[in-house]
């Protein structure tokens, strides 16, 4: 990287656009170029050179001694070494030497060159008219192409100018201010709102770590985002500005003409300028990352957009050149005859490659085929800086400067490229050797078939820290390009033996797989087999019956940790295979105790195999500090074993971080760092953010943070032993083990060992044998999935129906009880009507007996037969639990809680309410003692029956509030109104004798 900063240094203060210190020469050279030469008249193109055009120049020696004498004539300031570096430059060709100045100068004044003359074939003398007109042309072309050129320098200084802001932060937060302080400016309500309002959040209020727009990519911070939109702003402006027209102009008729001109020349060589930073920026070894400690995905993030921009100012180049044809020859005659020249072919190739590299880094590819895109991107990438090389070299040869820009692209991908190489043979040199034992070893995990388990030689232990990741080289398999990025959970020195790298097992049989040295540096990985690369080991495999040697080399580590230990408390969330990247940390914060007092982890994963394996292997003898909260949101939680609680469900994040920044002591602070999936970073990213503030319960903006650990696009997370730098590696997608995988024999737990120095190919059966093995293995996956999510569903409608038939129980007892009630008040409501019958029948006159005994009869009748029914009912409800016995109730309360119905417990006196009583049919009477009453009392004056029905109401059923009838004797009357209804009684009595006498 280093050569790519030296390289770019001499680049940026190289002399490259000298051509205008003199500006005499320049004005000779355009004026003489728009004559033809007699050698070659087919090659003239504007603004002048190509290949065939330098060497005819070169060879003309009527163009030179005219070119020469005009230097001499007009640059009469200029000192003789000025006119030297102009000659020299002039040339425009390095293949081509022209003779020295000296010996081109004529001796004598030339001629003045005639008005007809269109081909150079004698030395002359250019008039002074035609020189001042082409002066203030190259004057202005010289004020365009200076601004060209700070234009360029702007926009780079501006990007690395931003990215430096991340180096002042990390030091104010590690060096200068690694405590809290009120009185510290990044406590200021400035910066909390500045923090608060750009820096954390996402550009809209829920939305950054997850694909927006139908999965077509992720949107930006606040801050990047506004940072994006400048950068973005000030290219549209610089496009149109500064440019200054003059006319009348040599080049252009109209200034419609020229400005176009200056737009398209500006456009394009924007786009040259942000050639090199787009590759800076995707350099794995980019030197801003260790000096901005910021993340190698944050300057990919801006490699995008800025890639992106360079693209759209290369079409605004074409666009606006094609646009200046037409407008120049409306018929189209100009654009022909330019686009068949080789500089506007390979220009035109450029466009399309930049356009398409850009099209094909979106989302949905990168996500769902990365090797695709990766190799697509290399290639595209070279045809693109091909075709930029071929358009300047056949335009301008060396003139003008503008293949600058492609040797600082070409050292700084060149650098980074040796730097990538240096670094991976430095980790991998063990395998380097080819020594049987120390090529990486590629078996199948033993019972399962789509799980392939690596274990590859390497120094990573040596250098590894948290947060950092390494690159996997699949060598053998054709395609040098593919690796894989991987994380690094944890690490471990081991001895000795670390230092003396791997040994051979002697007690290794001949044929066998040779074992690793205990306590070596090495690492195991467990990776799932998909298609790519890891598709194809998992089929070699299988075709090999048993382990291959591969040769297979790592790359790194890149990457550097998150300034956690500065503060008190950390809170680690991690959902699924995010666990790694936190026990990089929690290792750390063992092994070399700093500011930090507490740490929460809390992880979230659906697999409770995945659960468990953690547990057994990094997550147990924790110490007290640290705080293990697991939340399983799949089944088999029920399964786990282990000293920590398990929870079922999601993690309420948001109350999370509510009671953990409420729970902060004066002058702590507190970090939250989020390893998983986008909806997980960006809930605790926004509950941060509402926690910052001077509000009720929020605090300033330096008492805390928000981290988050990006996933890679190709899955490979690393989990490692502590004793031994043993490597788990599981996928993103699929995380561990959504359900149990299968091997073709599910009892198996060996895999039978070959040979691994035999070949390593296809021998006993075909690949597509392979593949349909694999497929099968997969469906029989699926199965199993199916079947867990059938056994778990059934699971859940046996416990309902359970619930069901209890309630359904209790209902039928309420029902019973209900029935029994009414049959009782029935029965009361009978005797009480028989018995008012009777009264009124001695009472009145023509009292027969008889009627009485069919009244007591009718009655007597009634209840027995209710008094069966009733104890029908009791004897059918033997099976169950016999209802309590109920005493008289009293009256029910009006209040609505007194008239809720629930369910009834045998040995619980519950009121219930029942229904209104059926009203029966009035006893058959004597129709005529009734009639002849009846007159009687309208005569008389007296009450009517009906009105004597109406005063005895009351005494016999009352409607309680909610429409349900009670009878009078479930009211409690005292012994006053008691007293009173006799006296009524008897005066009623003593009237009807009166009048009867």
């Amino acid at each position: 990287m280093k050569l790519s900063v030296l390289l770019g240094g001499l680049a940026l203060v190289s002399p490259a656009f000298a051509i205008f210190q003199l500006g005499c020469g320049e004005t000779c050279n355009g004026v003489i170029d728009a004559f033809d030469l007699a050698c070659s008249p087919d090659t003239k193109q504007h603004h002048g050179t190509s290949s065939d055009l330098a060497v005819c120049q070169a060879e003309s020696q009527p163009y030179l001694s005219t070119v020469a004498w005009c230097i001499h004539s007009r640059c009469t300031s200029a000192s003789d070494k000025q006119i030297q570096q102009y000659w020299s430059w002039v040339q425009g060709n390095r293949k081509v030497t022209w003779p020295s100045y000296e010996s081109v100068l004529p001796t004598s004044e030339p001629p003045l060159v005639p008005e007809d003359l269109e081909v150079l074939n004698s030395t002359v003398r250019i008039t002074d008219e035609s020189y001042w007109a082409e002066y203030v042309t190259q004057m202005t072309f010289s004020y365009i192409e200076r601004w060209h050129v700070r234009v360029g320098y702007i926009l780079i200084i501006l990007v690395v100018l931003s990215c430096l802001i991340g180096t002042v932060q990390y030091l104010h937060l590690t060096r200068f201010y690694a405590t809290h302080s009120t009185q510290s400016w990044r406590s200021s309500k400035t910066m909390t709102w500045f923090k608060k309002h750009l820096v954390l959040p996402a550009l809209f209020r829920s939305s950054h770590r997850r694909p927006v727009l139908s999965s077509m990519g992720y949107l930006p911070s606040r801050l990047a985002a506004v940072f994006l939109g400048l950068f973005f702003i000030l290219n549209i402006i610089f496009l149109a500005t500064p440019i200054k027209s003059v006319q009348p102009n040599t080049w252009s008729s109209s200034r419609k003409l020229e400005v176009n001109n200056y737009v398209a020349n500006r456009a394009g060589f924007i786009s040259f300028a942000l050639l090199p930073l787009t590759v800076l920026l995707s350099a794995r070894n980019n030197p801003l990352i260790a000096i901005t400690r910021m993340t190698q995905n944050t300057y990919i993030l801006i490699h995008r957009w800025v890639a992106r921009i360079c693209a759209l100012q290369a079409v605004i180049h074409s666009v606006a050149w094609t646009i200046q044809w037409y407008w120049e020859k409306p018929d189209g005659s100009k654009f022909r005859s330019e686009a068949v020249m080789p500089y506007m072919r390979w220009g035109f190739a450029g466009t399309v490659a930049l356009c398409l590299m850009v099209g094909f880094a979106a989302w949905p590819i990168r996500h769902r085929s990365y090797e695709f895109f990766i190799f697509l991107h290399i290639a595209l990438g070279i045809v693109s800086l091909l075709g930029c090389w071929y358009h300047m070299d056949y335009r301008f040869a060396d003139k003008y400067g503008y293949k600058n820009w492609l040797y600082v692209t070409f050292g700084i991908w060149g650098a980074d490229r040796i730097v990538r190489s240096l670094r991976m043979l430095y980790i991998s040199w063990p395998a380097l050797t080819r020594k049987p034992n120390t090529l990486a070893q590629a078996e199948l995990v033993p019972g399962q078939s789509a799980l392939v388990k690596l274990t590859i030689p390497t120094r990573l232990a040596l250098s590894a820290k948290p947060g950092q990741y390494a690159f996997v080289h699949f060598a053998s398999l054709f395609k040098p390009w593919e690796n894989h990025p991987f994380s690094v959970a944890s690490w471990s020195v081991g001895g000795e033996d670390a230092e003396k790298g791997i040994e051979e097992d002697k007690n290794s049989q001949k044929g066998s797989i040779p074992s690793f040295t205990p306590g070596a540096p090495h690492i195991t990985m467990i990776v799932r087999a998909h298609g790519g690369a890891t598709g194809r080991i998992r089929d070699t495999i299988l075709a090999n019956r048993g382990p291959v040697v591969l040769p297979m080399l790592l790359e790194g580590p890149y990457g550097h940790p998150q300034p956690l230990d500065v503060y008190e408390t950390q809170v680690l969330v991690a959902g699924g295979v995010g666990i790694t990247a936190l026990t990089g940390y929690i290792q750390s914060f063992l092994a070399s105790p700093n500011k930090t007092k507490r740490i929460i982890v809390v992880w979230a994963a659906r697999e409770a195999e995945f659960i468990q394996f953690m547990l057994d292997h990094k997550l147990d003898g924790l110490p007290n500090n640290v705080d293990l909260k697991i939340h399983c949101t799949g089944a088999g939680a029920e399964k786990l074993e282990g000293k920590h609680t398990i929870e079922l469900g999601r993690p309420q994040l948001t109350s999370l971080v509510k009671t953990e920044v409420a729970a902060l002591l004066e002058g702590e602070r507190i970090a939250f760092f989020v390893s998983g999936s986008g909806s997980m970073s960006d809930e605790v990213r926004r509950a941060v953010v509402d926690s910052i503030g001077d509000g009720p319960g929020q605090v300033d903006g330096d008492r805390v943070n928000f981290f988050d650990e990006v996933l890679f696009m190709t899955p490979l997370f690393v989990c490692c032993e502590r004793d031994l730098f043993k490597c788990k590696a599981y996928e993103i997608q699929e995380p561990f083990n959504r359900a149990r995988l299968y091997a073709r024999d599910s009892g198996a737990t060996k895999v039978e060992r070959g040979d691994p120095h035999k070949d390593q190919g296809p021998r006993m059966a075909s690949r597509r044998e392979n593949r349909m093995a694999a497929a099968q293995n997969d469906a029989l996956m699926e199965f199993e999935n199916f079947k867990k999510k059938y056994l778990l569903v059934n699971k859940h409608v046996t416990k309902l129906n359970s619930t069901l038939s209890v309630r359904v129980e209790e209902l039928n007892d309420q029902l019973a009880m209900l029935q029994l009630e009414n049959i009782r008040l029935r029965s009361a409501n009978i005797s009480l009507s028989a018995q008012l019958k009777r009264e009124r029948q001695l009472k009145g006159r023509g009292s027969d007996p008889k009627t009485v005994a069919l009244i007591d009869a009718a009655t007597t009748e009634a209840l027995r037969q209710l008094t069966a029914i009733r104890n029908a009912l009791v004897n059918g409800n033997s099976g169950q639990q016999s209802p309590p016995t109920r005493s008289i109730p009293t009256p029910p309360s009006t209040s609505p809680a007194a008239r809720i119905v629930g369910p009834v417990h045998p040995g619980q006196n519950t009121r219930v309410p029942v229904a209104r009583a059926p009203e029966f049919p009035p006893l058959v009477e004597s129709s005529e003692s009734a009639r002849s009453a009846k007159s009687r009392r309208r005569s008389s004056g007296g009450m009517t029956t009906d009105e004597e029905d109406a005063e005895a109401e009351p005494r016999i059923t009352k409607r309680t509030s909610h429409g349900i009838p009670t009878p009078s004797y479930l009211e409690s009357e005292s012994e006053a109104e008691l007293e009173s209804k006799g006296r009524r009684r008897a005066g009623r009595q003593s009237a009807l004798l009166a009048r009867n006498s």
